[in-house]
C-alpha cells in the first residue's frame, strides 16, 4: 500500500510545484495583426510594466521602435507615433489641437499642445503652432501658455502671439520695442512706459539693474522708443541715458528729452534726473 500511495504523493508535489511557478512567472504577451480583434475592439489596454511597440524588449514604460527615416515633409515618411484629435479635424471649421498631458498626484501641472483656431482668442486666424503650457503648483485648474512656436517660426516666451522671431513677454508697466518688417519683425527690447522717478546717474543705472535686471537705454533706444510708441512724459523732463564720459575731473552721463525728444545734453552723474529702465532682449 505504501508503494502505490508514494508515487501519487511525488505527482502531487510536481503538480504543486508547477502551479506555483506558472503563477508567479513573468507574464508576456505578443499581440500581432489581427482584424478584426479577437476579442472586439478594445475600449482600454491595461499594461502593468513595460510596453513595447516594435520591439519584443521594452526598455520603459512605453517603448516604440520603429524605422522612421526623415522627410522634409510632415506625413512623408513614417511617423513613430502621431496624436490626431477625431472630432472637429478640420481648421477651416475651427478648434483643432491634440496635446501631450503631464499628471502629479491628482493635477495635471503642464501640457504640449499642437493646436489651431478661428476664434482668435490666443491665437491669430489660420495659425498653427506648437504651445507649452503650465499650470500653478495649486492646481486651480487655470493653466497659462509659457511659450510657443507659430506656424512661421516665431518663437513667443510669455506672448501668445509672437511677431518676432524671439519675442520675450515685457513685465507690467514696460512698452515692447519691437521694429522690422510685420511678417519678420525683431524685438530691441522693453522700454519703461513712465518715468521711473528722480535719482543721481548712480541710483538710476543700479536701480533699473536690481528692480528688473535691466539698465538705463543708450539714446539710440531711448529715441526709437519715445518716436515709434506712446510713451508718458516723453518730453519737459530730462532722463538720464547709459552714456557716460569724463569731462572736468568729474564723470558725466548723457540726458535727453527736455523739450524734444531731438534734445541731448550731458550732467555730471551726482546730478539729479528722471529716468526710465530699458530691458534688451
Amino acid at each position: 500500500m505504501r508503494k502505490i500511495i508514494l508515487p501519487f504523493f511525488l505527482v502531487f508535489l510536481f503538480i504543486l510545484a508547477s502551479s506555483i511557478s506558472s503563477i508567479f512567472a513573468e507574464e508576456q504577451i505578443t499581440i500581432a495583426t489581427y482584424y478584426p480583434s479577437p476579442y472586439g475592439s478594445y475600449q482600454d489596454l491595461y499594461v502593468a510594466n513595460e510596453l513595447g511597440i516594435g520591439t519584443a524588449d521594452p526598455l520603459y514604460s512605453l517603448h516604440i521602435a520603429k524605422d522612421a527615416p526623415a522627410s522634409t515633409t510632415l506625413g512623408g515618411a513614417p511617423a513613430v507615433l502621431m496624436l490626431e484629435q477625431s472630432n472637429n479635424t478640420n481648421w477651416s471649421d475651427g478648434q483643432a489641437a491634440a496635446e501631450i498631458l503631464f499628471k502629479k498626484g491628482g493635477d495635471i501641472v503642464g501640457a504640449i499642445r499642437s493646436e489651431h483656431t478661428r476664434a482668435g482668442a490666443l491665437q491669430s486666424n489660420e495659425d498653427a503652432g506648437i504651445s507649452f503650457w503650465v499650470a500653478p503648483s495649486a492646481e486651480t485648474p487655470v493653466a497659462f501658455q509659457a511659450m510657443r512656436l507659430t506656424h512661421n517660426g516665431n518663437l513667443g516666451i510669455g506672448e501668445p502671439l509672437p511677431s518676432a522671431k524671439l519675442e520675450v513677454v515685457c513685465p507690467a508697466g514696460f512698452t515692447n520695442v519691437k521694429g522690422g518688417p510685420t511678417s519678420d519683425q525683431n524685438q530691441l527690447g522693453c522700454m519703461e512706459t513712465a518715468e521711473h522717478g528722480t535719482g543721481t546717474w548712480y541710483v538710476a543705472a543700479n536701480t533699473c539693474f536690481t528692480t528688473y535686471g535691466g539698465r538705463l537705454p543708450s539714446y539710440a533706444e531711448w529715441y526709437v522708443a519715445m518716436n515709434n510708441y506712446v510713451l508718458t512724459n516723453e518730453t519737459g523732463n530730462w532722463e538720464w541715458l547709459e552714456n557716460s564720459d569724463y569731462y572736468d575731473g568729474n564723470p558725466t552721463c548723457d540726458v535727453a528729452g527736455s523739450s524734444a525728444i531731438t534734445m541731448v545734453s550731458n550732467a555730471y552723474a551726482s546730478s539729479t534726473f528722471y529716468y526710465r529702465c530699458w530691458i534688451p532682449r
